[in-house]
Parts: C-alpha cells; structure tokens; sequence
C-alpha cells in the first residue's frame, strides 16, 4: 500500500491533511516532542500544535507531559480501524 492510499484511507476516516501528516510522522519518528514532527511535516508549528490537539481528543495520539515538556506518541492504528467500523455500525 503506497502512502497516497494511507492518506486517501485516513481522509475517508474524518482526518483532515494537516492531521494526516502529523499522524504519519509520529508513526514514522515515534515518541518524540513537536520539534521533530515540524521539521517533519514541514507546516507552521502553530498547525502542528492543532493537529496534535485534534488527534489527541480523537485518541489517535498520547501526550505525556514530563517537567513542562510534551512529547506525543502516536496510538495504535487499530483505534482507527475501530473508529471506521463503529462509524459504519450507525
């Protein structure tokens, strides 16, 4: 599966370009703060931080915050997987 069909399945599942991007770098880079998922993405840290925001309430990523410094992880993507089916299920 070529990252365009990733990024056309997590579209179809309610996720918007910024978050997608976001979402594949953690998975890509792992446990890291917002820094390296910047540098990644190559968008405005400001875009980054929203991103990171909505995956978080979506549960699709954990931030741990450790002596005032975050650092985000993205969660299993079977939680996705479950998110598509519970939508098909209403």
């Amino acid at each position: 599966m070529t990252i365009r069909m990733i990024e056309e399945k997590l579209h179809k599942l309610g996720l918007g370009k910024n978050e997608i991007k976001v979402y594949l770098a953690l998975i890509e880079l792992g446990k890291t703060k917002a820094g390296p998922v910047i540098d990644y993405c190559h968008l405005h840290r400001n875009l980054v931080y929203q991103s990171l925001n909505m995956l978080t309430k979506k549960e699709l990523v954990t931030k741990t915050e450790i002596n005032g410094v975050a650092t985000f992880a993205a969660n299993d993507p079977a939680k996705l997987v479950s998110q598509a089916e519970d939508a098909v299920d209403l």
